[in-house]
């Protein structure tokens, strides 16, 4: 079982997102605070990922400085574990975002996550909605969170 969330940093991390990590994580080790596994992967961007233009392919987020990802592992045979893991994850990107960025990585997809086409795809969505439209009139390949 497992849960995750990202943002995309549009800068350094400011001092809101990292005393909101902090504040959440020094919670979760404490008694009393969610069971299971908790991380958070930062993936740098830049170099390469900064050379191409934001609209040449779907990916609209290659000025941001890296990808920040909270996410929460627990045992599979505890679902009582779902609720407060999946919350925490959630509260937990929530209080960050304001210190990194509007931005969500759709490889690291978020079932919770509002306006996920925007967050997912950004200036990118319209012409991805468009192109879906020209290739897949049918929406023969349609799913939970897909343009």
């Amino acid at each position: 079982r497992s849960a995750n969330a990202s943002a995309f940093a549009d800068s350094e991390a400011r001092s809101e997102a990292i005393e909101a990590l902090a504040s959440a994580f020094g919670q979760r080790v404490r008694p009393g605070g969610c069971a299971g596994t908790a991380m958070l992967i930062c993936n740098a961007l830049g170099g390469a990922v900064a050379d191409v233009a934001s609209d040449a392919t779907a990916f609209a987020h290659r000025g941001a400085r890296f990808i920040a990802e909270v996410a929460a592992e627990w045992e599979p045979d505890r679902a009582d574990l779902d609720a407060p893991n999946r919350a925490w994850v959630r509260a937990t990107i929530d209080a960050a975002r304001p210190g990194l960025g509007a931005g969500a990585y759709v490889n690291y997809a978020d079932a919770g996550l509002q306006h996920w086409r925007r967050a997912y795809w950004g200036a990118n969505l319209e012409r991805l909605e468009a192109v879906k439209r020209s290739v897949d009139p049918g929406r023969v390949f349609s799913g939970k969170q897909m343009v």
